[in-house]
């Protein structure tokens, strides 16, 4: 319960500070590996709701899509608009009826289990086949 109230007392300010720092990492990514923000879009849906999940004009980290890392453009995304996002599970361990290379709305995904990763202990994942719990959720 502390965390919570720490995290509602944090001013809507702090969080462009901190979208600011993470799209300014890309100017530091480690050339050797090429770890870093990608092709520089970002998505929310929102985050961290007052006390009503519904109010999104409440919520901490707010909606918005950013692209090519234009700070000066930010679009409130519609979750309605099937054709605005997808989810993609081509690296991760799930399959899905339609393929694992077909991108699916989150309100048509399926979370169908299936893990092919190697057995513990190791050492790396295989980043060609699937490594990942996380689905691979992109913007158009």
């Amino acid at each position: 319960m502390i965390l919570w109230l720490f995290v509602f007392e944090v001013p809507q300010d702090a969080c462009q500070y901190f979208l600011r720092m993470e799209i300014s990492l890309k100017d530091s990514r480690n050339p050797e590996t090429g770890l870093g923000e990608g092709l520089g879009n970002f998505l929310t849906w929102g985050e961290f709701p007052g006390t009503d999940n519904r109010d999104t004009a409440g919520f901490l980290v707010p909606r918005a899509v950013i692209k090519n890392r234009d700070l000066s453009h930010i679009e409130e995304p519609n979750p309605k608009d099937f054709e605005l996002m997808k989810e993609f599970v081509a690296h991760s361990w799930y399959e899905q009826s339609k393929g694992d290379e077909a991108g699916l709305h989150p309100f048509e995904g399926e979370t169908k289990f299936n893990f092919t990763g190697p057995k513990p202990p190791y050492d790396q994942l295989e980043v060609e086949q699937k490594y990942s719990w996380l689905k691979s959720a992109r913007a158009r």
